[in-house]
């Protein structure tokens, strides 16, 4: 008794959660039911001193980078300068107020797509960078929710009534800014709303800064990051990053006028460049800007790295070259490659226009779904039903199968008993 007296006495308790449950947009999506989450700093009486006059509820900006400073801070040490956060309490507090703050996503399981967000507290501005990847592209784990399975067959099947419920189903702007006070649910998009174009001008430039200030590396594809660190790497090759990100930022509002740098891009010998011209070139066929394929787009189905292949074989679909595209996306060159592929295809079927041009292979992905592991959330049999599911060839339901939910009570009726019991 006496000893945890002590302990608790010099204890400064944080309690915070992690990003967004397992529910609707929520873990992995940049929207603040994804983002958002409680902390409570406890300072005991002995250290209230460090806590700086800090008093009940505070409305500031706060972020899980400011956690580590924090930590320095309260221990009397400087925080280094590389450190993105402030320091909240303690002898190195902060006293800048954050005028704006960050956030970032990278995929969804399989699904290469990343997004990056603003704040300044009222207005949240949300970019994606390939924004014809639809937010619904499923990562397994959260897709055995009945929440999600419920709201995919409310969409899918047709049943649904709100438009809002479909919107995560479909390919969305590049730009999104929404009003949390008038709209914490992120449902009403005023980038195109004249009246707000200076706070979205403002948002877009501090996002863009912070990617340059940062040197963010987060559009390199996965594959760039094996044999070596990716960090030091693009430090030691002098890497071309000012350049790579104004093609990212141009791939996902591409016009006609970005053909001639998309045309350049498409032959880089550096599979970023490839990778983001190919998606410039996705988001202008899907939104028919464009209608024929060039022969170095078509040329990069057979490019040796399966994002480019992939992303090409999608972007050509759209343009005239369905057949020989589904087929490089449903037959990979390397089984490991296999998920890369049905990312892309995942993403077609969501079209409701492009799904005939799956269904002629059907008998293949019927195989992969019942040959192919599905045990694990990351297993390519549940993409190939997923697949089937969004063409109507399957029931959501039937998406794991009758084991994995047996499977599931046993290993829940086997936990260690919750108590007390929450509220």
């Amino acid at each position: 008794g006496s000893e945890m007296c002590i302990r608790d006495s010099n204890t400064i308790i944080f309690f915070f959660s992690d990003h967004g449950g397992c529910v609707a947009r929520g873990k992995g999506y940049l929207y603040e039911s994804g983002l958002k989450v409680p902390m409570i700093a406890y300072f005991p009486p002995k250290w209230r001193h460090l806590a700086n006059g800090a008093k009940g509820k505070e409305n500031g900006l706060v972020n899980f980078t400011d956690l580590g400073p924090t930590v320095l801070s309260l221990a009397g040490v400087k925080p280094p300068k590389n450190m993105q956060g402030k320091a909240l309490y303690g002898k190195f507090a902060s006293k800048e107020k954050r005028e704006v703050q960050f956030a970032l996503a990278a995929n969804q399981l399989h699904h290469f797509m990343p997004v990056r967000a603003v704040t300044d507290g009222r207005f949240k501005y949300i970019r994606s960078y390939i924004p014809y990847r639809q937010f619904a592209l499923r990562n397994y784990y959260q897709w055995g929710m009945p929440s999600n399975k419920a709201w995919d067959k409310l969409v899918l099947e047709g049943h649904n009534t709100n438009p809002n419920w479909k919107l995560t189903f479909e390919a969305h702007p590049a730009e999104m800014l929404f009003d949390l006070e008038k709209d914490p649910d992120e449902l009403h998009d005023l980038s195109g709303t004249p009246e707000y174009a200076e706070i979205l001008s403002k948002m877009r430039q501090a996002l863009s800064d912070h990617i340059r200030v940062t040197g963010d590396l987060g559009f390199f594809l996965p594959t760039s990051r094996t044999g070596h660190i990716l960090y030091d790497k693009v430090r030691k090759e002098k890497y071309p990053l000012n350049e790579l990100y104004t093609l990212v930022e141009t791939a996902g509002t591409a016009t006609t006028a970005s053909l001639s740098m998309l045309e350049e891009a498409i032959t880089n010998p550096l599979s970023e460049m490839r990778f983001w011209g190919v998606v410039g070139y996705a988001k202008l066929a899907r939104e028919k800007q464009i209608s024929s394929c060039p022969q170095a787009l078509l040329a990069l189905l057979q490019d040796s790295n399966p994002y480019i292949a992939s992303e090409a074989a999608y972007a050509a679909a759209y343009l005239g070259k369905s057949q020989e595209s589904v087929a490089r996306l449903i037959i990979p060159t390397e089984e490991k490659y296999r998920k890369i592929g049905y990312s892309s295809l995942e993403c077609l079927s969501l079209d409701p226009d492009m799904r005939d041009c799956i269904r002629p292979f059907l008998s293949e992905l019927r195989e992969a779904a019942e040959t192919l592991p599905r045990l694990e959330n990351e297993d390519a049999g549940l993409m190939a039903r997923g697949i089937l599911v969004n063409l109507g060839e399957m029931d959501i339901q039937d998406l794991y199968g009758p084991e994995a939910y047996k499977r599931g009570l046993k290993f829940n009726y086997g936990r260690r008993a919750m108590i007390p019991l929450p509220n």
